[in-house]
């Protein structure tokens, strides 16, 4: 990109258009010129030439490509009107002749990039025929698919119906609609009954044509999923967004995919474009919003069936930025992250998909899963679904905890006939099975209380991992309550020698209280602790996820 830029400080692109290149394009005006990145359509052909060139000289380049004379060829300005289309204005002079490029890309480049394209149009002549005389009275016409034709302005649009079916190889007597290319969402139909002059036909018009279809042709056509009306077809090109599949980084899912989507198709739609390129069931693929600067996954888009592309994907380009690119890769492609459950989206309304963190006999051994409940479920229901899905040892959801911690804080406990409606109901909150350990089984409920363990670091309003209920036994020592401590945490020896240990009274206060255990003697039973104080086990986390944060909060300093 460099050497190009540095090249094109002494040279100009020049993209032309011809009748021949016009023949197979079917877009907005008469190409898609993108002056930020010298590129256009694949239709026009583009010559690079020295500035200081002048047009003369530049048109003997041109002769020889396309094996013409000079009376052969006669150049045309493409400039950009007031409503930002890009039509042919003028011809080149003769005086215009001695002009150098630089001079016709100032005036034909419209924008304010410093080396943008030069836009002409070549019009060449009929095999064995000159040029046409340019009258006061006619205008250059062009007509999609087909090239340009000059029309008189008091002549009737009607005047060229049969010269148009003859040239699209239609028969003469074929009954076509005409549409004028006002804009791409302006594609105005035209009376043939009126003149050119009457609907303002000027230099460089476009018009496009379409043969006549019946209301129940129409319908017909549609139930088939295909465009019956050249605005449709050109709504359909301005609607055109390009989108980048990503499987969600928890799934198994490996396959990206870049589609070419209409912003307003459902997500029923979407589902279906992308289920042909993964192979996948288009009922069961749920999409994810991502980040529009870190493109990292946000937040589930809500499944509803008729829910249109730009409101699933607030951060898609506009319309127009698209109408400025040759190549959408040149864009920054949005992306929308999926998954493909195991179950059809549409059942999601009736129930709950929620992630559980399966905690093993130690915290250490932590696996998430991720269970889909009936909301009128109980958790017992999904305690039976985590257990298959985690291959927990213990089978029985009565020997098993369900649980919900906010900030590492123990919330709430949930027993097997609760409504599963109840679980997960707040945001942030994380939920805990845990089979329950043998000590807490053989408890004796008369003397030994459980009491919550929470883990921090330094200060008692900074907890981190997994918080959990612990048995106080009445009569043991300290020393054996931590042994049992220790295995329950699964910390190593090196590790646990690092733990101090606390009360934490208040915990669920924004200032809880801490006392230090520094007595040997020190008995947990009696500390009688209630249910809102509990044991603090303060160590540093070393979790992945802390080390990462560990780094911003120390800051960042960058040397200018």
């Amino acid at each position: 990109r460099k050497k190009e830029r540095q090249d094109m400080q002494h040279n100009v692109k020049v993209a032309v258009i011809t009748d021949d290149s016009l023949k197979d394009y079917q877009g907005f005006n008469l190409a898609v010129f993108d002056d930020r990145y010298l590129e256009v359509s694949p239709h026009a052909e583009v010559f690079k030439a020295p500035k200081i060139e002048k047009v003369s000289e530049f048109k003997k380049q041109l002769m020889d490509h396309y094996k013409l004379e000079a009376s052969q060829l006669r150049l045309w300005y493409i400039q950009t009107r007031q409503n930002k289309t890009n039509r042919v204005t003028q011809c080149l002079t003769s005086a215009e002749d001695k002009l150098p490029l630089e001079k016709l890309r100032e005036l034909t480049c419209g924008s304010a990039f410093n080396n943008g394209l030069t836009k002409l149009y070549l019009e060449k002549s009929e095999k064995d025929k000159p040029l046409p005389s340019l009258r006061n009275d006619q205008v250059l016409l062009f007509v999609k698919g087909l090239g340009h034709m000059f029309v008189s302005l008091n002549d009737k649009i009607a005047s060229i119906l049969s010269n148009l079916n003859e040239r699209a190889g239609l028969k003469k007597s074929t009954s076509i609609q005409l549409y004028e290319e006002v804009k791409p969402l302006s594609i105005e139909p035209i009376k043939t009954d009126q003149t050119f002059r009457k609907i303002d036909i000027q230099h460089g018009d476009i018009i496009c044509f379409q043969s006549s279809l019946s209301q129940r042709e129409m319908d017909d056509l549609s139930k088939k999923g295909h465009i019956t009306t050249a605005p449709d077809y050109y709504a359909s090109l301005y609607n055109r967004s390009f989108v980048l599949f990503k499987p969600l980084p928890s799934t198994q899912h490996k396959q990206e995919a870049k589609l070419i989507l209409n912003r307003h198709s459902s997500y029923t739609a979407v589902a279906q474009e992308l289920a042909k390129e993964i192979g996948a069931n288009p009922n069961r693929i749920r999409f994810t919003s991502s980040h529009p600067i870190t493109h990292q996954p946000r937040e589930v888009i809500a499944y509803k069936p008729t829910a249109k592309l730009e409101e699933m994907m607030p951060n898609l380009p506009k319309p127009a930025d698209y109408q400025q690119f040759v190549s959408f890769e040149k864009m920054n492609t949005p992306i929308l992250f999926y998954e493909t459950l195991e179950v059809d989206l549409a059942d999601l309304e009736s129930k709950r998909s929620i992630e559980v963190s399966v905690l093993g006999p130690t915290l250490r051994k932590e696996t998430k899963v991720t269970a889909l409940v009936s909301r009128a479920g109980t958790v017992r229901q999904l305690l039976d679904q985590v257990i298959a899905k985690s291959k927990m040892e213990v089978k029985d959801p009565a020997k098993i905890r369900l649980y919900e911690a906010v900030d590492s804080k123990l919330t709430k406990e949930f027993s097997l006939e609760q409504p599963v409606d109840n679980v997960a109901t707040e945001k942030n909150a994380i939920v805990y099975a845990e089979p329950i350990p043998k000590d807490e089984l053989e408890m004796n409920l008369d003397t030994d209380r459980l009491v919550q363990v929470v883990h921090y670091h330094n200060k008692p309003t900074e907890l981190h991992s997994a918080p959990f209920r612990f048995v106080a036994i009445k009569g043991e020592t300290f020393e054996e309550t931590k042994k049992r401590l220790q295995k329950r945490t699964g910390l190593g020896d090196m590790d646990w020698k690092k733990v101090k240990f606390t009360v934490i009274r208040n915990i669920y206060s924004p200032e809880p209280q801490v006392e230090p255990i520094d007595a040997n003697d020190f008995e947990l039973r009696k500390a009688r602790l209630q249910e809102e104080d509990a044991l603090g086990l303060d160590h540093v986390d070393k979790s992945s996820k802390s080390r990462f944060t560990h780094v911003f909060d120390k800051g960042i300093f960058i040397r200018g």
